[in-house]
């Protein structure tokens, strides 16, 4: 009731004001107002409820902190951009179908100046980039396809809400640098987004560029001519720009690491540790495990001893092989993958038992036996075995590598007395 009296006497204040020779209107309207103004200041900017109640109401609860008659128009302003605020982050939730949680989080994270500094077509512009890729127009990109779906979209900018704080013609550079430079296509930029969506507000010139050239130049991918996915010489594919786009678009990551501080270190550690004298074996590394590049120094060495030790590798050669081979190796815990899986072996089983030169020799000529899971692939296998009478030691080395399919019918092909138990 008394916000109502005191938004009249607003309309009456200004109406006194235009009326010369009439300082005392101020003067009568503060004194006769002070209760009203010291109750309802300061709660212009309370929660989203408050901000859509009535203008006048909003109105006469800001101006009540003004300190003269001047500020008046200034006050006026800041409801105004007070109030498109609160429509521009209603019609926001409202266009993405947001539930009270998700809405929640994003008010959390993104500060309040934004939506004062953002319409309602900057957001939609930016839903549009993500959606359909927007104003990129490359030849390996189809204007017509899609970058990513509603839900999609939706994820990426509850996850991510730091994204509201970027202009989009800002991010849309940066996407146009990925489909230009990098040569990604609408798959590969997809993928990366979703994984690590963040990737739109990095510097093109301080890392973005600076890791293309990295990967293009110094660890092989400079030459651009495309080959096939099944083409079998490693060395053509780990040097083809056409696999290391998977690895930019699967590991994003990478960008967030820099070139001069961490990953040209990392190769000079990784060619004095396996002593790789070749570029092709780092390369082949980096391509088929990317992650090797921010691993840290003590967790490489770690799994280095572990494997020289557990399957007694005393050739700094063979080290070298099975890890330029299997690099995937050197991100597997030695806790929870490595020792489990190579005790196992070790130890009397329903399959039998290995000695470490056997156990070695089935490493070297599979080594992704020491990745596949004991509870879900290893131990259900060996006691399958061990039911057809089947010995591991005797059966074939990539038995493990072989798809569920595929290992049943090979079971069944066994005569009960295949081997000795």
């Amino acid at each position: 009731m008394m916000v109502n009296f005191l938004g009249f006497d607003l309309f009456i204040l200004v109406l006194l004001l235009s009326v010369p020779g009439a300082p005392w209107a101020f003067s009568f309207f503060t004194r006769t107002n002070k209760v009203a103004l010291s109750r309802t200041s300061g709660h212009l900017f309370g929660n989203l409820g408050r901000i859509r109640s009535s203008a006048g109401h909003n109105f006469a609860r800001r101006a009540s902190g003004d300190a003269a008659v001047g500020h008046y128009e200034s006050s006026k302003e800041k409801f105004k951009a007070c109030e498109q605020s609160a429509s521009v982050q209603e019609w926001f939730f409202g266009r993405l179908e947001l539930s009270t949680k998700e809405c929640a989080k994003i008010v959390r994270c993104v500060p309040s100046n934004v939506w004062t500094r953002r319409t309602a077509g900057d957001l939609e512009d930016l839903i549009q980039l993500l959606l359909r890729g927007e104003g990129i127009s490359e030849q390996n990109c189809d204007s017509a396809s899609t970058l990513l779906s509603f839900d999609e979209v939706k994820k990426v900018l509850v996850s991510r809400p730091q994204l509201l704080q970027y202009r989009v013609s800002n991010l849309k550079t940066t996407l146009q640098f990925f489909v230009g430079e990098a040569r990604l296509d609408f798959q590969d930029l997809s993928r990366m987004i979703r994984t690590l969506p963040l990737v739109m507000t990095y510097s093109i010139d301080r890392r973005l560029r600076p890791m293309v050239n990295f990967l293009q130049y110094e660890l092989g991918g400079h030459n651009m001519g495309a080959i096939s996915d099944d083409d079998e010489d490693d060395d053509k594919l780990s040097s083809d720009w056409t696999g290391w786009r998977r690895v930019i678009s699967r590991y994003p990551q990478i960008f967030s690491h820099s070139v001069d501080t961490t990953l040209r270190p990392k190769i000079d550690f990784l060619s004095n540790e396996l002593s790789l004298s070749r570029r092709a074996d780092i390369t082949r590394m980096v391509y088929l495990f990317p992650p090797i590049l921010w691993l840290s120094n003590t967790t490489i060495e770690s799994k280095c001893q572990f494997l020289r030790s557990e399957l007694e590798i005393d050739n700094e050669d063979d080290i070298r092989d099975l890890l330029v081979t299997y690099p995937q190796l050197l991100g597997l815990s030695i806790e929870e993958n490595l020792r489990p899986t190579v005790q196992f072996f070790l130890e009397p089983t329903v399959g039998g038992k290995l000695t470490r030169q056997q156990l070695k020799e089935f490493v070297f000529y599979q080594p992704a036996l020491l990745a596949y899971s004991l509870e879900k692939r290893i131990r259900p296998r060996l006691r399958q075995m061990s039911e057809s009478n089947i010995r591991f030691e005797y059966a074939p080395m990539y038995l493990m590598s072989l798809p569920d399919i595929k290992f049943d019918a090979w079971l069944r092909m066994q005569e009960t007395d295949w081997s000795v138990s």
